[in-house]
């Protein structure tokens, strides 16, 4: 009966190593499919701008309706707090949307500071000047992702050996 005991338990260890190792992977994979879908989306939005020429606001509510989760609540918000407040500059409302965007997504501060640098350059009257501010973002986020897709494979191996390394440790101090 005790080696039952001891069994199930080592068995549940390990599988708390493996649901820990999982679950920081998956926060690895979740980063890398965000700033996909920023790439998407600012690609969108520069298009929407220079083709359509739709204000800032209406370019907003469209690409929330093509996008889900956190890049969908923030476009909205925009939407929402350009509409309804013109007192405050764009400028302002991009800030603080963005600090709520790094709050509730798995991007990192230096893929939100990235995203700063438009809250002066959007909503002026220079089309060409927006896009290009644009373009400078999305040559960023490209770069972001090429350096971290390199090194998203080794963490993942690193993470999963550490936590299983943990996990037999455990085991070998509780035998």
């Amino acid at each position: 009966m005790v080696w039952i005991c001891k069994v199930v338990g080592s068995l549940c260890i390990l599988g708390a190593c493996g649901y820990v190792a999982s679950s920081i992977n998956g926060i690895l994979s979740q980063r890398n499919r965000e700033l996909r879908k920023l790439y998407g989306l600012l690609l969108q939005l520069k298009s929407e701008m220079q083709y359509m020429n739709d204000t800032l606001p209406d370019c907003f509510a469209k690409l929330a309706q093509q996008e889900e989760g956190a890049l969908q609540e923030w476009m909205l918000a925009l939407h929402d707090k350009l509409s309804n407040n013109p007192q405050n500059t764009l400028g302002e409302i991009w800030r603080e949307e963005l600090q709520h965007l790094y709050q509730c997504s798995a991007l990192e501060k230096e893929d939100i500071e990235v995203l700063e640098d438009l809250a002066d350059k959007l909503g002026t009257h220079d089309t060409q000047a927006q896009i290009k501010a644009i373009d400078y973002v999305l040559i960023h986020i490209e770069e972001s992702r090429n350096v971290m897709s390199k090194e998203m494979e080794q963490k993942k191996k690193m993470v999963a050996t550490l936590s299983l390394f943990c996990g037999f440790m455990a085991l070998i101090l509780l035998l």
